[in-house]
């Protein structure tokens, strides 16, 4: 990029160096600042989007072309920069230039936070005239962030699992910043389903496929900066019936933010010794039935709660209690309800292994007696 000033005797070539070339070119009437202070502006050099802790140069120069010197006094930002802005002259300032010498400017952008940012190179000529050169300047900041599951998660002896996703922020990120963020979470099988969420999350949408499992999130105002955390979890069952692994993929993610980027990592979870019985060649409806048990009695009475329940269910419900050394103490059919009462008169405190058999379904917990 070029532009040329000629005032009176004096022919000023300024270039800017950038991956961009322009030529444009800026002609001022000497007697507009012969007497008074004036200040010429031009248009912006723009660095566009920069990584965070990313440094972004460009060169500027000013050529006297003419056949008298000039004086320039000094050149500042006019915001000071905004600390992502620096400005070095070479040679410094104030500096005569004399007729076909040249005065190197490097202007740099080292964004350190999400923002965009203008600010105003000011060039300050003294002699032969009194004027200001005004150069616009911007640029953008981007961060690379990336979202996450552990691998090599692993659940054994439980149908029930809660996995966290985390996020790593970019390293260069300096100040905390807060988005509003939509993902997909894909597992591999239909053995794996999601039934909650984090509470500053919800599930938009759930796809199921004859091979996989497919959830849309949407995490309200995220707040993270450059350290690891947990943002958000999922919480469900397993449905297998022998050592299994499952792929998890995080993709499709969406941020409002302008600047804010995120890629998704793939995981694989190890589920090891979940159910006795073939449960994982049944066809599997997602529309499942949630238990709720204490996991601590101090009566004669266990409450298990079953729900949704339709009313027209004839389905049964098996219940069996084991002890310490897998003997079975206690084992009921019978028709489900959304209420349903255990008697523990016959059992004596200790701890105990619940299994709850439904079709297509198999629920397990460790609950302690305590009379």
């Amino acid at each position: 990029m070029r532009f040329c000033l000629y005032i009176a005797n004096v022919l000023l070539i300024i270039h800017f160096y950038s991956s961009t070339v322009l030529s444009i070119e800026h002609l001022s009437n000497g007697y507009a600042i012969n007497t008074t202070k004036n200040t010429l502006a031009n248009e912006p050099i723009n660095f566009h989007f920069v990584n965070i802790g990313q440094l972004r140069s460009k060169s500027i120069s000013i050529e006297n072309s003419g056949t008298s010197s000039y004086l320039i006094e000094k050149v500042t930002l006019q915001e000071g920069g905004l600390g992502v802005f620096s400005l070095f002259t070479n040679p410094t300032v104030p500096v005569q230039i004399s007729p076909n010498q040249i005065i190197n400017l490097t202007l740099n952008f080292l964004p350190n936070r999400i923002n965009s940012f203008y600010d105003t190179i000011l060039i300050y000529f003294e002699e032969p005239f009194r004027f200001i050169y005004s150069i616009p300047i911007e640029g953008h900041s981007k961060c690379l962030n990336q979202l996450f599951l552990l691998d090599t998660f692993g659940f054994v002896g439980t149908p029930n699992f809660r996995i966290p996703i985390f996020v790593k922020g970019d390293p260069n990120l300096v100040e905390a910043t807060t988005v509003n963020l939509s993902f997909t979470v894909t597992v591999n099988g239909r053995v794996f389903f999601v039934d909650s969420v984090g509470e500053n999350s919800t599930l938009t949408e759930i796809e199921v496929n004859q091979t996989y499992l497919s959830y849309k999130m949407k995490v309200q105002n995220l707040t993270f900066d450059s350290a690891t955390k947990s943002i958000t979890y999922l919480s469900g069952r397993l449905f297998l019936s022998e050592q299994d692994t499952t792929n998890v993929t995080i993709s499709e993610i969406k941020c409002e933010t302008e600047g804010v980027n995120f890629e998704g990592t793939n995981a694989t979870i190890k589920t090891l010794g979940i159910c006795n019985s073939n449960l994982s060649l049944v066809d599997f409806i997602p529309n499942y039935v949630h238990i709720a048990i204490p996991n601590q009695i101090v009566n004669d009475e266990l409450l298990i709660e079953f729900f949704p329940i339709k009313q027209s269910s004839r389905e049964i419900a098996d219940i069996r209690f084991y002890n310490i050394i897998g003997k079975l103490v206690y084992h009921v059919n019978t028709e489900l309800d959304s209420r349903i009462i255990i008697p523990l008169t016959t059992i004596p405190s200790g701890i105990y292994k619940t299994d709850i058999f439904l079709p297509n379904q198999k629920y397990s917990e460790i609950i302690s007696v305590v009379k």
